[in-house]
C-alpha cells in the first residue's frame, strides 16, 4: 500500500474512529491540566530534562534493548519532535519526551554478510534511516554524537525474538520518509490507538518478509521508519509468543519515538536503564 493510500485511509476512517469511541480522545485542556497536576504533586518524569540513571557505556546494555534518542539537527526530526510536542495529547507524565526524534534496537556484538555489497559490517543497533534498515554503531561518526535512553525487556525470550526479527529485515526494508512525518504531525496516542479497524500493517509486512527470505530475493519488498521498525519488532515477537501486542494491529505505521518510550516505560514488563550520554560509549 502506497503512502498516499495509507493518508487516505485514515484521513476516512478519523470520523468512524471519533464515533466510535468518543470519550477516548484526551482533549487539549484536560491534557494540560493533567501533567500541571503532576507538576505540583512532584510526579513528572524528568529522566529527559536532567541527569538520570547513567550508563557507563555500551558494556551496561543488552540484545533487544529499544534505545530513544533526542532527534537529529534535519528536517525529517524536526516535523516530528515538533509534532510529538505540540500535538500528543496523551497525558503522560515525561517531560519532553517529544523531543526524542529516533528509535532503533540494539543487537550486541553482531555481525552481518551483506548479500547484496559481498561485505562484512558489525555495529550495535539495527535502525530505519535514509539508506534503510541497516547495522550501524553506537560509536560511530554519527551516533556518537546524541544521548540514547534505554529500555529493557523483562522477558529475555522477548528481547532474543525482537532481535531476530529486526535483522530479518535487513536489506529487504527501506526507509519511509513521508510515513515518519506523518507519523509526526498525526501524533496523537488517545486517536489512533483506536484505530484498530484499520489493516494489520505488521502481519502485511511479515509476510512480505518471509517471501523474501524463503525465495531468496533481493531489493526491498517493504518500508518502514525508524520507530515503526521497533513496533513492528515488538508486535511480531508478541505473536511469536502468543501474548498480547504493545500496539494495536492498526497502529504501527503511526507509532512516533515518544509512543515507543512512553508505551515502554508505563509497561510492568520494561525496566527504564538509564540514559546512555553522546560520546560516552
Amino acid at each position: 500500500m502506497s503512502f498516499w493510500s495509507k493518508v487516505l485511509n485514515i484521513v476516512k476512517d478519523t470520523p468512524r474512529a471519533i464515533i466510535t469511541a468518543p470519550n477516548a480522545i484526551i482533549s487539549l485542556p484536560v491534557d494540560l491540566a493533567k501533567r500541571a497536576y503532576y507538576k505540583v504533586t512532584d510526579q513528572m518524569n524528568m529522566d529527559i530534562v536532567k541527569d538520570g540513571i547513567l550508563l557507563s557505556g555500551v558494556k551496561d546494555l543488552k540484545s533487544g534493548d529499544i534505545l530513544l534518542k533526542q532527534g537529529a539537527y534535519d528536517a525529517t526530526s524536526y516535523v516530528i519532535m515538533g509534532g510529538q510536542s505540540i500535538l500528543n495529547t496523551s497525558g503522560h507524565r515525561y517531560q519532553n519526551a517529544g523531543l526524542l526524534g529516533h528509535a532503533a534496537i540494539y543487537v550486541g556484538d553482531y555481525s552481518y554478510n551483506s548479500k547484496t555489497k559481498n561485505k562484512s559490517i558489525s555495529g550495535d543497533v539495527i535502525e530505519s534511516v535514509g539508506e534503510g534498515v541497516m547495522l550501524s554503531s553506537l560509536a560511530g561518526e554519527h551516533n556518537k554524537k546524541y544521548s540514547w535512553y534505554v529500555i529493557r525487556c523483562n522477558d529475555a525470550s522477548i528481547a532474543e525474538k525482537i532481535c531476530k526479527y529486526a535483522k530479518d529485515t535487513l536489506e529487504c526494508v527501506k526507509y519511509e520518509a513521508f510515513a515518519a512525518l506523518w507519523s509526526g504531525i498525526s501524533s496523537n496516542r488517545g486517536i489512533s490507538s483506536f484505530l484498530d479497524f484499520r489493516e494489520d500493517e505488521t502481519a502485511r509486512i511479515k509476510k512480505l518478509v518471509d517471501d523474501y527470505h524463503k525465495n531468496n530475493k533481493t531489493g526491498y519488498v517493504a518500508a518502514m521508519f525508524c520507530s515503526e521498525l521497533v513496533a513492528y519488532c515488538l508486535n511480531c515477537a508478541c505473536d511469536e509468543a502468543k501474548r498480547d501486542r504493545y500496539f494495536g494491529k492498526g497502529r504501527q505505521d503511526l507509532i512516533t519515538p515518544e509512543d515507543v518510550y512512553v508505551t515502554l516505560r508505563d509497561s510492568d514488563e520494561w525496566t527504564y536503564k538509564g540514559e546512555l550520554k553522546k560520546h560516552v560509549r
